[in-house]
């Protein structure tokens, strides 16, 4: 019994051997296979193409934040300044 055992084992590890080898043979192939090359620039273009719009967008967005926190701000310098004027007028008609 100790004997089936041991030729179980050694035969799993020499599957497992023929697998791995197997396995390395087929990585390499596809590493140099025309049509898994040209999938993987592809995909290389959609990503890179959809990062660009994203940049983009995140750029539009922030340009436009941007734009109006120059117009919020210059409306309040304008009431600010009106409201001084506002004070100020009294003081210089008397």
């Amino acid at each position: 019994m100790t004997g089936d055992k041991t030729r179980n084992a050694e035969w799993r590890e020499r599957l497992k051997q023929r697998r791995r080898e197997w396995q390395a043979k087929r990585r390499v192939a596809l590493a140099n296979d025309p049509r898994v090359v040209a999938m993987k620039l592809a995909l290389k273009e959609r990503r890179h193409a959809a990062y660009e719009k994203t940049k983009a967008y995140r750029k539009a967005v922030v340009a436009k934040q941007k734009q109006a926190r120059r117009e919020r701000k210059a409306e309040e310098r304008t009431q600010r300044d009106t409201a001084l004027r506002q004070m100020l007028r009294p003081a210089t008609k008397s």
